[in-house]
């Protein structure tokens, strides 16, 4: 992985008081690239973001918590009727709470997604230490190909012997406990 820094140029036009402008402007860039290899043989899957799910959740709570505010506002007011029957309380407390289910099973679906990648994410972060040290410690022969760890921290990793990209990778993930996340 390399991260270039550099500066950039820019024109356009703008529209100001006095009419259409030319505009031209620098700016500061910082740019991260991968390369192939880099990213064939990297010690960790990306961790996947909690953030999107988690505002939706919370977004459809609020038409959850709407339907529940009314129903109960509904329940404990009648207008019009003094005593209202048992059977009718009931009654309405099962639909109500169906209602509100039905609701909120989206927010559910939404934090449920979030619970999952928290914890693949914990997952990924907990094997991090052991996949780093057997990743560090291998290397990548550029003229056969092929990776390979010439003594190995693990014992049940073989030394010296030639290893695809892509079983070195699972090599070191499994070696983190997350090669089949």
């Amino acid at each position: 992985m390399s991260t270039l820094s550099g500066t950039d140029y820019f024109s356009g036009i703008g529209f100001s008081s006095s009419g259409v402008v030319p505009v031209l402007g620098t700016a500061v860039t910082e740019r991260t690239q991968t390369t192939q290899l880099a990213a064939a043989t990297r010690y960790t899957p990306p961790l996947v973001s909690t953030a999107r799910p988690m505002v939706l959740g919370l977004l459809m709570t609020v038409p959850a918590l709407v339907v529940l505010i009314t129903m109960v506002s509904y329940l404990f007011a009648h207008p019009g009727v003094e005593h209202p029957t048992v059977t009718d309380t009931i009654t309405g407390i099962v639909f109500g709470s169906a209602f509100v289910l039905a609701v909120a099973s989206p927010a559910v679906i939404a934090f449920g997604l979030v619970r999952s990648r928290v914890r693949r994410n914990s997952l990924i972060s907990r094997g991090r230490p052991a996949a780093y040290a057997l990743w560090s410690a291998g290397m990548y022969c550029h003229r056969c190909g092929y990776c390979y760890w010439p003594t190995t921290p693990d014992p049940r990793i073989p030394t010296r012997q030639s290893l695809s990209t892509s079983q070195f990778r699972w090599a070191v993930w499994n070696a983190g406990g997350y090669a089949h996340v």
